[in-house]
């Protein structure tokens, strides 16, 4: 990728990324509304977590491998188009057992084009890598003020139609994305005598301690990222969507401010203070249940992967070779796709049995443990 910062290959993947936000940002928060419309309980909501956590675990373990080996652009183009194609097939054969396997096919998607996508701009500065995250800051206010439009008379099959348009999208602005073409291939490192075999071709041991965080901080915000909709509905609150507005904008001043914190505190410290108090904010929507820790809330929610994604993904791939890099950013980003899993299973069988007050203070609980 060219040197300066807003070149041409750049937008497209931001856009191209924004899209697949997009699409993940409306299903995540639209299908527990689109079941609570159709009488479906928030345990079959909770269920559909597994094939997503399932087919996004083997899609970031063969993404990352097949990065390294053949380039970063088919799989950001597979990517949206997948879930895109998923998401029309969702709404047009609601049948349980379909309804699971497209939403593995949702996982699958979103793992590899988010794999591809950012494991690209990392070769940018640790501001380039600020920057690409705040297209999922944006994606999550506008998925929010889309879901709120789009389900405006009760129903919310059109949201479906809008994740499968802006799937092709995404796919066509990365099809356009050269930005490998002309550009020496990979090359195994000189020092690289014996290569990775096994299961080290998949999961890259060094990106382990990250990939712990991320796992933990996934499984926090997950409660709010599928179920806050749904609560906000049920608690009567005005303008549920204001609550993503408000996590856009606290994600994109974190994802921002995050180069130079990193260099007055650190990483750890960074993390530590970032997220204990994403975690209390979250938990405040349950222990003070008002309209205005609803908002609170949505700074924490901001905060976490504000900090979190950015920061995790310099830490999966500092010092790790070229050829190696899809490898270890995928092995980081595997575990969050495992954390959301669990989560939404987790979170949907609590609210079905312990309400969703509970529920909520638990996930702020998960965010702080991270």
């Amino acid at each position: 990728m060219q040197e300066e910062l807003f070149n041409r290959y750049f937008i497209l993947i931001w856009f191209s990324m924004l899209c697949l936000m997009l699409i993940q940002n409306l299903m995540c928060s639209g299908i527990p509304l689109f079941f609570a419309s159709r009488g479906f309980s928030t345990s079959f909501a909770g269920l559909l977590g597994l094939p997503f956590a399932l087919f996004g675990i083997l899609a970031r373990t063969t993404g990352g491998y097949l990065m390294d080996r053949f380039g970063r652009r088919v799989i950001m183009i597979l990517g949206p188009l997948l879930m895109g194609i998923a998401s029309l097939l969702f709404l047009l054969l609601p049948f349980a057992p379909l309804m699971l396997l497209f939403r593995g096919l949702h996982g699958a998607g979103f793992s590899i084009g988010q794999a591809g996508s950012s494991t690209a701009t990392r070769e940018k500065s640790s501001l380039g890598v600020g920057i690409f995250w705040v297209s999922t800051a944006l994606a999550i206010a506008v998925a929010g003020w889309l879901i709120e439009i789009l389900g405006s008379g009760g129903t919310y099959d059109r949201i479906f139609y809008f994740s499968f348009a802006f799937g092709v999208l995404g796919a066509i602005l990365a099809f356009l994305c050269r930005y490998e073409e002309g550009r020496p291939p990979v090359v195994r490192e000189p020092q690289e005598v014996n290569p990775l075999h096994g299961l080290r071709k998949f999961l890259y041991p060094a990106a382990a301690r990250p990939a712990v965080i991320e796992f933990f901080v996934m499984l926090g915000v997950s409660c709010c990222n599928i179920f806050i909709f749904t609560y906000a509905v049920l608690q009567g609150y005005a303008n549920p969507s204001f609550f993503m507005v408000v996590a856009a904008l606290s994600m994109t001043v974190s994802n921002l401010a995050s180069g130079r914190l990193l260099r007055a505190l650190g990483h750890r410290t960074l993390l530590s203070i970032a997220m204990v108090l994403s975690g209390a904010l979250i938990a405040l929507i349950a222990l003070v249940p008002s309209q205005e820790t609803f908002y609170l809330g949505g700074v924490g929610f901001g905060m976490a992967q504000g900090f979190s994604f950015p920061i995790l993904t310099l830490l999966a791939v500092d010092n790790v070779p070229q050829n190696h890099r899809g490898t270890a950013n995928s092995t980081m980003l595997m575990a969050g796709d495992l954390g959301v899993g669990l989560g939404t299973l987790l979170w949907g069988i609590s609210i079905q049995f312990c309400g969703f007050h509970v529920s909520i203070a638990l996930s702020g609980l998960a965010v702080i443990l991270s």
